[in-house]
């Protein structure tokens, strides 16, 4: 994901410097390669890229790296262990359930550890750098922002939703993508039942209306054969997709851009609404039809379809009972609530849980 984001970042032509940081020092050097030569070929402007190896659980690495670097929109993309890695890891049957009974929720700590360690490292370095956080932005976002760390915003998710959306629309309508707009109100959850064909969907149903122009043309758009379409053409595990959304808001960011679009996470959200980025900020624009309570409902609602009954005020993270039953049974591993203080503690303990090559 980190090196996808390089490559189409290497292309923007509002970036002039582009830092990247790695544990893997040999790794490092061949994504750098990669993002210097896909900017020698595809864009005129000049651009510097720049190498530091950096363990991210070392706050105080991660705060001289950013100190050093002194950027102007900071990207996260780094896990312990990939999602995607996963079913390769386990056997079917496990993984099946897994998916089905556990969901993405209680694993948690595994995608929270890392961008918890960026968000103090740019904190102890005193940046105000905005922060795109991809890892599971639907959790880990609003479950930093309690302890006053939020990132602006996420990527993906959500937003693959949309665009997908957007693009089977207009083909159906037969018009240009540009020409057609998706109001969206939907969690990561979605993300996953949409694409699975799962019933619990319409249970948790997200919020979208489809425009074109002023003309609202939900109804005649959203047959069968169109939902049909969209699942079938949902990226399930192609991380380009959550790449180019956090392209997307970066660029905007930097641009200072407030261009109106769907946004994962926004603010510390559960879930993506569309929103405005730039400079000074993030505004989430709640659309007609539905109000802002009604809209945060609806999202801690399919929040729980992914294994979360709520996130607290105070950072904990309370599982639903199915799903904390569902990895002590496969996994034995205990959690009815993570606490912001056990985040590495869970991860480590979960690491040790997955089966190694």
């Amino acid at each position: 994901m980190g090196a996808t984001v390089a490559r189409m970042m290497a292309l923007a032509p509002e970036v002039t410097r582009l830092h990247l940081f790695d544990i893997n020092e040999s790794a490092l050097r061949v994504e750098a390669m990669d993002a210097a030569m896909t900017a020698e070929k595809l864009r005129p402007q000049s651009l510097t890229v720049h190498t530091r190896t950096v363990d991210m659980t070392n706050v105080e690495a991660v705060a001289e790296a950013i100190d050093q670097a002194a950027p102007d929109v900071l990207l996260q993309a780094a896990i312990p262990r990939s999602w995607y890695s996963f079913p390769h890891r386990f056997d079917p049957v496990t993984w099946r359930r897994l998916n089905r009974e556990a969901r993405m929720g209680p694993w948690l700590p595994l995608f929270m550890l890392l961008p918890m360690k960026l968000m103090q490292g740019r904190a102890q370095a005193g940046s105000t750098a905005p922060v795109v956080q991809i890892s599971y932005p639907d959790a880990v976002n609003p479950a930093l922002a309690a302890a006053g760390l939020a990132p602006i915003c996420g990527s993906g998710n959500s937003e693959n939703i949309c665009t997908v959306m957007r693009v089977v629309a207009a083909e159906h309508l037969g018009l240009p993508v540009q020409d057609v707009y998706v109001r969206l109100i939907a969690n990561h959850f979605h993300a996953w039942a949409l694409a699975a064909d799962d019933p619990e969907f319409a249970e948790r149903p997200m919020w979208y209306r489809i425009l074109v122009g002023p003309d609202d043309v939900t109804e005649t758009v959203t047959t069968d054969a169109y939902w049909a379409d969209v699942r079938q053409r949902y990226p399930r595990t192609r991380p380009a997709f959550a790449a180019t959304s956090a392209v997307k808001n970066a660029s905007r960011l930097l641009r200072d851009d407030l261009t109106l679009s769907h946004v994962t996470g926004p603010g510390g959200l559960i879930g993506g609404v569309d929103a405005r980025l730039g400079r000074s900020g993030v505004e989430l624009v709640w659309p007609s039809g539905i109000s802002e309570v009604e809209a945060r409902q609806l999202l801690a609602r399919a929040q729980q379809g992914d294994g979360i009954e709520r996130i607290a005020d105070d950072g904990a993270v309370h599982f639903t009972e199915g799903s904390a039953q569902a990895m002590r049974e496969l996994m034995n591993y205990d959690c009815d609530v993570l606490q912001p203080d056990e985040v590495e503690q869970r991860a480590e303990e979960l690491m040790s849980r997955i089966p190694h090559d």
